[in-house]
């Protein structure tokens, strides 16, 4: 069997007394030379098999299929022994690569709050069950679950048929009414004029006077049932109180609603806010007014800005935790209700720490490293990571402030590689 060439000498081992298969050779040659490739990313090392059969079936034969198991695992033992035993971690000499083009970011020292974490529950800001304020049979609804309505808007409509009778009638009297005040009114008048000439008795005039009084009395009496019927008549009408999305509707055409029987759920949902559980010994560190920021799961890539409005203080005795609300503009309507919230509050007294950008942070495995640029080359430092800090990270290694760390690639490198800077951070 041939492969292809290597720097490195072939191994030539005589298994003729193994039993071995031609295929098992075969896996055996596949298994090392994958070993040693996947290892070694840019160099390849080579693990020849070469091998002496004798033509004797008989005896090849009767060998046992644990004969030529054993055989096999001690073949693939010699050929990790030879794969661990390669010089492939270095490049050939004479063969360096050349600069690895990168860009750096600086290590700065700034003055940074404790932060915490922790987990919270998109709600809406106001959520509201519309009742309906008369009875009657629904004739029409006008919204869906899940549409969004503006203040005002009709939800549904009731059967106002009697009512509408009802307002004519009363406009009817109302209207008969001020006929009659007009007409008393210049009775009155006319009485004023006779009895300042003694053409008159008092009588007459009282007479006039009183009636005068008891039709404007009536007047506003009928004036008031009026607008009341026609009160009745509006709310035969459900609108939205305010703007929002209708989460759940509670009735269909054809049904009676009785006096505050549930039409619509409303949500308002911009703004809106986050209620997050905080520890008891952070409670404190918290004031009304003071920023947080909230990233959701089910929104990768977004960040908001909130602000705290409340403190509740009332706690969960068991889990020895405080409901805080935080206040955040939702003009898209982005942020659902009950929508995961992950909250970052500052707590604690300022203090000074090294920052560097997010991209700067290399990660492998659990460990989490920088590489800095020392004369030219790419050095690994491991650090400790912190908190973030809009796009900055807190770090904690053997760094200071002005070191330069790539931030732009940074993942292929290698120690001792040298650079090229396409900035200067």
């Amino acid at each position: 069997m041939s492969v292809r060439s290597s720097p490195y000498p072939a191994l030539s081992i005589d298994l003729a007394r193994t039993g071995l298969r031609v295929s098992d050779l075969f896996a055996a040659r596949k298994w090392g030379i994958w070993i040693a490739e996947a290892g070694l990313k840019r160099y390849y090392f080579t693990i020849v098999l070469m091998t002496n059969f004798r033509v004797n079936m008989m005896n090849h034969g009767r060998r046992t299929v644990s004969q030529r198991l054993i055989a096999c695992l001690g073949c693939l033992v010699l050929c990790l022994s030879c794969a661990a035993t390669a010089p492939w971690a270095q490049p050939p000499e004479g063969n360096a690569p050349p600069p690895a083009p990168v860009k750096v970011g600086l290590v700065t020292e700034e003055t940074v709050d404790s932060r915490i974490s922790l987990l919270g529950a998109a709600r809406p800001w106001i959520e509201t069950r519309v009742a309906s304020e008369e009875p009657g049979i629904v004739l029409d609804m006008e919204v869906e679950e899940g549409d969004y309505v503006q203040k005002g808007d009709v939800l549904c409509q009731l059967d106002s048929s009697e009512l509408n009778f009802q307002v004519r009638e009363a406009e009817g009297a109302f209207g008969e009414t001020k006929a009659q005040l007009e007409r008393a009114k210049r009775e009155m008048e006319r009485q004023e004029a006779l009895i300042s000439k003694a053409s008159v008795a008092q009588r007459a005039y009282d007479d006039a006077l009183f009636e005068h009084r008891a039709l404007t009395e009536k007047s506003k009496q009928l004036d008031a049932s009026l607008n009341l019927i026609r009160d009745r008549l509006r709310k035969k009408t459900v609108r939205a109180p305010l703007s929002g999305v209708v989460v759940e509707r509670f009735t269909q055409v054809g049904e009676w609603l009785n006096e505050g029987d549930a039409v619509a759920h409303l949500f308002l949902v911009d703004p809106s806010k986050v209620v997050v559980p905080v520890p008891e010994k952070y409670i404190q560190h918290l004031a009304v007014g003071d920023k947080a920021t909230i990233a959701f799961d089910a929104l990768e890539g977004e960040k908001f800005t909130g602000e705290l409005y409340a403190i509740i203080p009332k706690g969960d005795e068991a889990a020895r935790t405080f409901p805080v609300h935080i206040r955040l503009a939702n003009p898209g309507r982005s942020v659902k209700p009950g929508m995961l919230a992950r909250v970052n509050l500052g707590v604690g007294q300022p203090r000074k720490a090294l920052l560097v950008s997010k991209d700067a942070i290399v990660l492998s495995g659990a460990e989490r490293s920088v590489v800095k640029i020392n004369d030219g080359k790419a050095v690994p430092v491991s650090v400790r990571m912190g908190d973030e800090y809009d796009g900055r990270v807190e770090v904690e290694g053997e760094l200071k402030p002005g070191d330069q760390v790539v931030v732009r690639g940074n993942e292929r490198l290698f120690p001792g590689q040298p650079v090229r800077i396409l900035n200067e951070g």
